[in-house]
């Protein structure tokens, strides 16, 4: 099963305006996915630079029995940007999705789009 996970930050320009102590919240909060994606519970993720306001997303892979498990990974990582009064995640999950093995090869996504 998967899920898309969403970090949303109460300023639009959040990721213009960051401060310093903004950036080491970030460099935390990315190192902590980055351990999901090693693990292959995390499939992608980062930020998105929407120009209405950027947001980070990510979509985990969970199994049936592992929903409660993602919800408290989210609840953690976002837990100081919440307590901060700085984002708000949202958890949705996706009724369909197929994930398969990517090359990373920049010609070949070019190709993709061409």
């Amino acid at each position: 099963m998967y899920f898309f996970l969403r970090l949303n930050p109460v300023r639009p320009d959040f990721v213009q305006t960051m401060t310093d102590e903004e950036k080491g919240i970030m460099q935390r909060h990315a190192l902590y996915w980055r351990q999901f994606q090693l693990q292959g519970k995390i499939v992608v993720y980062g930020p998105v630079m929407d120009p209405a306001a950027a947001f980070g997303m990510g979509v985990a892979v969970v199994d049936a029995g592992g929903v409660a498990g993602v919800a408290m990974a989210v609840r953690w990582a976002g837990s100081v940007f919440i307590r901060e009064g700085k984002s708000l995640f949202s958890v949705h999950p996706l009724s369909a999705g197929e994930v398969g093995e990517w090359d990373s090869d920049v010609a070949q996504f070019d190709r993709l789009f061409t």
